[in-house]
């Protein structure tokens, strides 16, 4: 059995790995532990987890998570929404096309961090995009039917849920805030997800459908013995 562990950005994160990509991968024969970061430390050696991560402390995390030599992998699930400056996305990629500017991230995350076993994921825009692959699921499990025409008919004006923008006031996880009054992210969010399925996930959303199968792939290759 191989072993991943995955730093997250926040409590649905965390949550999403355990409930829905845990059992995917544990089936294929993969552990796999979500870790959520620490932004600070309060009162001493307290840690602190939400809020804004600076990139030197994501790092620092990363590094220390490969320190374990049993680890397969090592990834990440963040928003790329709201990512701090800090983090190294290359000058010449800072515009155009957002999935570009994400892969660039990645690259210059991993070339960063020098590790085979690390692999970057950055969701485009932000975690709650995956919600909209299925607006009829959300509309069920929020118990919201009126907003579903709403859902829909954004889901519809986009090529694919990551390309849903990432502004201030129309991101996706505003976007439901406003669609619906009870919207709680981080009990609506994994638990949406789970009732949509990898499969449709996957299918709808490809930056994460890519990252799916990256992370597949290496369950399926021979271990390289140690030492």
């Amino acid at each position: 059995m191989k072993f991943a562990y995955i730093l997250v950005e926040g409590a649905t994160e965390l949550e999403f790995v355990r409930s829905v990509l845990k059992p995917h991968f544990v089936d294929l024969g993969m552990q796999m532990q979500g870790i959520q970061v620490i932004t600070r430390r309060v009162g001493g050696d307290a840690a602190h987890r939400g809020g804004h991560v600076r990139y030197e402390q994501f790092q620092r995390q990363i590094r220390k998570l490969l320190q374990n030599t049993q680890a397969t992998l090592v990834s990440t699930m963040f928003d790329y929404y709201g990512l701090g400056a800090d983090f190294p996305l290359p000058v010449k990629t800072q515009t155009g096309r957002a999935v570009d500017r994400v892969l660039a991230l990645e690259k210059s995350v991993e070339q960063d961090v020098n590790d085979p076993r690390f692999r970057a994921y950055f969701a485009l825009h932000e975690f709650e995009a995956m919600l909209f692959v299925d607006p009829d699921v959300v509309a069920r499990v929020t118990q919201s039917i009126a907003a579903r025409s709403e859902l829909m008919a954004i889901a519809n004006n986009f090529a694919t849920p990551e390309d849903i923008n990432d502004h201030p006031s129309t991101a996706p996880s505003k976007r439901l805030a406003n669609c619906i009054a009870n919207y709680d992210k981080t009990f609506h969010g994994p638990y949406v997800t789970m009732e949509i399925g990898l499969a449709k996930l996957r299918q709808g959303c490809p930056h994460f459908g890519q990252w799916l199968n990256m992370m597949e792939t290496i369950v399926t290759q021979p271990d390289k013995p140690k030492g």
